[in-house]
């Protein structure tokens, strides 16, 4: 931005809202009060480049769009602009983009799969929706097929995506709209991933900052604009959004049995692991706990503690202690009975040395280079999931710790 415009800005402080929305608006001690997501990220960014400062207040939908229109505040970020126009407000240029689906019940999927989503909402007469009050999409015909429904009773209203997923899990709804990064975050949050069904629908629709026509002037938005401009040339505005699709598309994948398998291998593993190096050492009983809970699930709380990950992995599920209880106590109960066999029958020890694949050494060579395939695999993907940036340096250290 010209130096000019930033002078000319500088006295700016502009009066805005947020709502739970995640991935985009949430609660934190963020850099604009009380906020944190993609949308508020973005928002810091361009009123820097713009040379203003923003203030956000806690405020649903719907009282934002009021306090818009009476002048009782400025913005409000996260806005759909309808292709037909909305004279209310005005709105900036585009700072991100998103896909909108139609989500159904996961046990209503056959049947919708491969419905055209305007002509579900308009032909299916008795379909109940969830919504957003006063939240409005790009395309004219779901705005119309939301205020259809809405004349025919068939609306129930709710202030969130994670609100309208147990609205309709609980059968209390039968579909709903949204952008699907923010659904499928909802999903995470909620532990309602596999409990929906998503119709995807074509193409993609802008998301805008809407400013108050009685508080905020022309020239103003001309600067937003610009630093909207700006930024996106930079790649700025990309760059947030894409690590913010990774950074849920991976907390998705983390919550899946696929990973839950690689870390329970993994945890076993080096428990086993432990449990030899404490027969090889002579180690009680309590020894071998400590030295099988140290590689099976110490490196995952350093990664936690260092990320800022809460509830610490192994805190929010005992699983892993319970295995490395476990582990520890068949381990024992398997070496000293094969000690006692081997010493009645021959004298010998419970894994000989020499001339047998299944030496101690071996198997605890195999079980460490399980555990740290497992978990330098799940240490790079919660980097991932938490957006650590740099992510080639921030992404080995992860799997280092976490290995």
């Amino acid at each position: 931005v010209p130096p000019a415009s930033r002078s000319q800005g500088a006295n700016i402080s502009l009066r805005g809202g947020w709502t739970d929305f995640t991935p985009f608006q949430s609660l934190s001690e963020g850099e604009i009060e009380g906020a944190q997501g993609l949308d508020v990220e973005i928002l810091s960014d361009i009123v820097r480049a713009a040379g203003m400062e923003a203030q956000l207040h806690k405020r649903n939908w719907q009282d934002q769009l009021r306090d818009l229109m009476e002048g009782n505040s400025d913005i409000a970020i996260g806005a759909f602009r309808p292709a037909d126009g909305d004279d209310r407000f005005h709105y900036s240029l585009p700072y991100r983009w998103a896909r909108i689906s139609l989500y159904v019940r996961a046990s209503d999927k056959a049947s919708h799969i491969n419905a055209d989503v305007e002509a579900l909402l308009n032909e299916v007469s008795h379909l109940r929706l969830g919504v957003i009050p006063g939240r409005l999409f790009h395309d004219p015909e779901l705005n119309q097929s939301i205020e259809r429904a809405e004349r025919a009773g068939l609306v129930r209203y709710a202030q969130s995506y994670e609100e309208n997923l147990k609205n309709l899990v609980s059968g209390q709804i039968d579909a709903f709209l949204g952008d699907r990064l923010g659904v499928t975050a909802a999903a995470l949050a909620s532990g309602l991933k596999f409990e929906a069904s998503e119709i995807v629908m074509p193409g993609t629709a802008g998301v805008h900052i809407i400013f108050s026509k009685k508080t905020v002037p022309a020239d103003t938005i001309e600067q937003i604009n610009t630093a909207i401009a700006m930024l996106e040339e930079e790649g700025t505005l990309k760059k947030r959004l894409h690590a913010r699709i990774f950074s849920v598309v991976m907390g998705y994948a983390l919550d899946s049995s696929a990973f839950h398998i690689l870390a329970v291998v993994g945890t076993i593993a080096f428990a086993v692991s432990g449990v030899l190096i404490a027969y090889r050492e002579n180690f009680s009983f309590f020894g071998a706990l400590v030295l099988s809970a140290l590689p099976a699930v110490g490196g995952g709380a350093l990664r936690d503690i260092l990320f800022a990950r809460h509830p610490i992995g192994v805190m929010s599920n005992p699983l892993y202690l319970y295995l490395v209880g476990a582990t520890v106590l068949a381990g024992f109960c398997i070496i000293s009975a094969i000690s006692l066999r081997r010493s009645k029958s021959k004298g010998e020890t419970a894994f000989p040395k020499k001339r047998r694949f299944l030496t101690m050494a071996n198997i605890q060579e195999t079980c460490d280079a399980a555990g740290m395939a497992a978990f330098t695999v799940s240490g790079l993907a919660i980097a991932v999931a938490v957006g650590a940036e740099p992510l080639w340096l921030w992404g080995p250290i992860a799997a280092m710790l976490s290995a």
